[in-house]
């Protein structure tokens, strides 16, 4: 692609890359961060590299990870694979670094970004059904 002077690379990452709620949004958080490098990296060479952050997407990766039922998330929250892959690649054309495909995921991506560490972890925690795990500050122990 950089001998061709052109190229797009495009990860699927997921929303919860912003979030801290297990090892897979740690494993998302890796996949935005290195996207975010890459396309660092090739800015200037014709190739193009987008992450893409969507949320719930109707398809069979929640059954078959066993990662949570369908039937406790709002519609609402749900966007077609057709949808993600459309804003994807319009995203990708444009040259944009990170995809975050519906408004309603683009707010919550938007809000998600502003928060502190602290709060991400509390939010991250009761979405996760997990207890939040306190920092030992200097002096404590």
């Amino acid at each position: 692609m950089i001998e061709r002077g052109q190229g797009s690379i495009i990860t699927v990452v997921s929303v919860s890359a912003l979030t801290r709620q297990d090892s897979y949004s740690a494993l998302k958080a890796y996949a935005l961060a290195i996207t975010e490098v890459l396309a660092n990296e090739l800015a200037g060479t014709g190739v193009n590299v987008t992450a893409v952050l969507p949320g719930w997407v109707r398809t069979e990766f929640h059954a078959r990870g066993g990662r949570a039922k369908r039937s406790k998330v709002p519609a609402a929250l749900w966007l077609s694979p057709d949808q993600v892959a459309r804003e994807a690649l319009r995203d990708a054309a444009r040259g944009a670094v990170v995809s975050v495909p519906s408004l309603r995921y683009k707010v919550l991506a938007g809000v998600l970004r502003l928060l502190p560490g602290g709060a991400m972890r509390s939010i991250s925690s009761a979405i996760s059904g997990r207890r939040t795990t306190r920092r030992v500050s200097e002096g404590e122990a």
